[in-house]
């Protein structure tokens, strides 16, 4: 059994509105960032100082999955048990030979989004 550490790198509690942010890293390798910004809940994947999307990265990797609204500490352990159960496909999608792909496709996606909504 392979034993996963990642660090949290910071945190921030906002009292008066109740948002929360916390920033964990795994080595040099990727970040993860949970967000609970005025009730609504995020989830963004990342390295080199740039950040996707969970529901993307996911997309990219060939699942789906999407942040649930539940309580903050229940999104916080339900969405690190899917990253942990596909770390392998996010380290490689992540990795330095496959990065710039990932990036292309997670920008289309975006472009997409953008489109839609214009």
């Amino acid at each position: 059994m392979n034993i996963i550490i990642f660090f949290i790198l910071s945190t921030l509690y906002s009292k008066f509105f109740g948002n929360i942010y916390i920033h964990f890293v795994l080595d040099d390798k990727i970040g993860v960032k949970f967000i609970r910004d005025r009730g609504d809940f995020i989830c963004k994947i990342g390295c080199n100082n740039e950040w996707f999307f969970i529901e993307d990265v996911f997309f990219v990797i060939g699942k789906t999955y999407k942040v649930e609204k539940l309580k903050f500490t229940h999104m916080l352990e339900s969405t690190s048990n899917i990253i942990l159960e596909n770390l392998n496909y996010i380290l490689e999608v992540f990795n330095k030979k496959n990065y710039k792909k990932t990036k292309d496709k997670v920008n289309s996606l975006e472009e997409k989004r953008s489109i839609k909504w214009d």
